[in-house]
């Protein structure tokens, strides 16, 4: 899988630190034990969620079409925002296209070694695929 260094979020490009990028499928199904040994598994209507996380870099002042943490709060503050990933442009790669998010949580960190953030931040952002 290539992965390009940016993603869409509402509409603005952010760049995607690769180490920090992370996606999982959390089926919907339980499993436990049963009273006489067995094992039960219940499976959920629906398909399974698709959490992710990535580390994120925000410029300071980010060029035209480049998000900012302004940007990011707006859009992690609305019910859901539509998402382009960039890891390539066939549909049938796991993953790819565009489809829409909820921003379950972000933290601004400051750059290693920085004393001030003037030249950006770095952002982990966790969202889930909105299921339809």
């Amino acid at each position: 899988m290539a992965l390009d260094s940016k993603i869409t979020i509402d509409s603005k490009y952010y760049r995607v630190i690769s180490e920090g990028y992370e996606r999982e499928v959390i089926p919907s199904k339980t499993v436990r034990d049963g009273v006489l040994g067995n094992t039960i598994i219940s499976i959920g209507p629906g398909t399974s969620n698709q959490p992710a996380r990535a580390i994120l870099f925000v410029d300071y002042t980010p060029a035209t079409g480049y998000g900012s943490l302004v940007d990011l709060t707006t859009a992690a503050e609305k019910a859901y925002v539509s998402y382009t990933d960039h890891i390539t442009s066939e549909s049938t790669i796991f993953g790819s296209g565009t489809f829409n998010i909820t921003i379950l949580t972000f933290k601004v960190l400051l750059l290693p070694g920085a004393t001030m953030p003037t030249t950006g931040f770095l952002a982990a952002v966790e969202w889930q695929k909105v299921l339809s």
